[in-house]
């Protein structure tokens, strides 16, 4: 019938309009996209280079907190060889101790084991702090000696046997100390040498300060007065009252001479000055040319009041605990940025990650919707 065909065309004329209208508003609908693509991929490289800071500042939290690890190690080493020597001295005060507890590195027993060690040709002599002496005048440069010589000069045995000796003394002490790799060894040198100061300075040196055991025989004392000598330079390194007189000593032109072997030896140009400033012994060398403080130097070990040597290892002992606890406290932060660090880091990935899959579902839906338009005009077309 006519009104049929009249409401067929209409459906028909509807159904054009709406596929326009849907068309229309898939041409509207891709710039929108697009736009919001360009702005996505826009801050893609940011947020990627934000990754990249936060992924280096994590490493460098990691290896941080690393070396703050290492640091509480070292601490706890240091505490626990301070918290020893404090027992070894407060034995030795007890009665039956052993005097030399005082130079620390389980000493004491390393000498009682060598004392009865077989083997030995000559037995070993040592430790080398203990023939050292302060003279009456010398007393104030007794930091100057303990600097010079540091614990591993003043811990040392002199061995007559070589390499032989050495090994013999570190079988010896195998199970019967706890810390065998703790012995220090060096070779008796026995020869006669003049130890005369070098060079035309006649400013004193540490040789002109200290003695060497009188109760000891002979040959030992000069034994020692060569090691002294041969390996720090006794000799050589002077002392001086102030710092003017230190520091002309430094000033002044290296001076040269000719050893006994031919050898052609510049003086050491180290001099270690009373400081009446801060009441303490300083060194000054010629490079780096300053004066510095002598911090961590064994203290009171040429000294015969253990009263002294006890409350130094003490001071020794509560100073080892407080850099300890500071290690710990500085390890605990250091282990909180990294972990915080590290949080950021997966929560910034996840993010770009995220956006990442973001820029991906509108790239696909662009291509898809202008696939779709496509589709459209090619059929209106038709």
């Amino acid at each position: 019938s006519v009104d049929a065909q009249r409401s067929a065309a209409e459906e028909r004329r509807a159904d054009r309009a709406e596929k326009h209208r849907q068309q229309r508003a898939s041409k509207c609908d891709i710039p929108a996209l697009e736009a919001e693509l360009d702005k996505l991929e826009a801050r893609m490289p940011l947020a990627s280079a934000e990754v990249q800071r936060l992924t280096e500042q994590d490493q460098a939290n990691v290896e941080a907190s690393k070396a703050a690890k290492s640091r509480v190690d070292r601490c706890q080493t240091e505490c626990a060889a301070a918290a020893e020597h404090v027992r070894q001295v407060e034995r030795s005060m007890g009665g039956g101790g052993n005097p030399l507890a005082k130079f620390q590195g389980d000493v004491a027993n390393i000498a009682r084991v060598l004392e009865q060690a077989p083997g030995f040709a000559r037995r070993p002599i040592g430790p080398v702090g203990k023939y050292i002496q302060m003279k009456a005048g010398g007393m104030q440069f007794t930091d100057a000696v303990s600097a010079c010589l540091g614990w591993g000069g003043l811990q040392t045995f002199l061995v007559f046997g070589g390499q032989q000796d050495k090994a013999r003394c570190e079988q010896a002490l195998k199970g019967k100390v706890k810390n065998p790799q703790a012995l220090r060894c060096d070779f008796a040198n026995p020869d006669r040498f003049s130890h005369a100061k070098l060079g035309g300075n006649r400013a004193p040196c540490l040789l002109d300060v200290i003695e060497i055991d009188p109760a000891v025989s002979e040959e030992e004392q000069r034994i020692v007065l060569n090691y002294l000598v041969d390996r720090y330079k006794f000799n050589e390194i002077r002392i001086a009252s102030t710092f003017d007189d230190a520091n002309a000593i430094i000033r002044a032109n290296p001076e040269h001479v000719q050893l006994a072997n031919g050898v052609k030896h510049q003086v050491a140009r180290t001099v270690y000055f009373w400081n009446p400033a801060v009441q303490a012994v300083q060194r000054r060398m010629a490079h780096p040319g300053i004066s510095t403080y002598l911090d961590k130097v064994p203290r009171a070990v040429f000294s015969e009041d253990q009263t002294e040597v006890l409350q130094i290892a003490v001071a020794a002992r509560e100073s080892a605990e407080r850099e300890l606890q500071e290690a710990r406290a500085a390890a605990d932060a250091r282990e909180k940025e990294k972990k915080k660090s590290q949080q950021e880091v997966v929560q910034r990935r996840k993010e770009l990650k995220a956006m990442d899959g973001e820029g991906e579902a509108l790239r696909r839906k662009v291509r898809e919707e202008k696939a779709r338009q496509r589709a459209e005009e090619e059929e209106a077309a038709d």
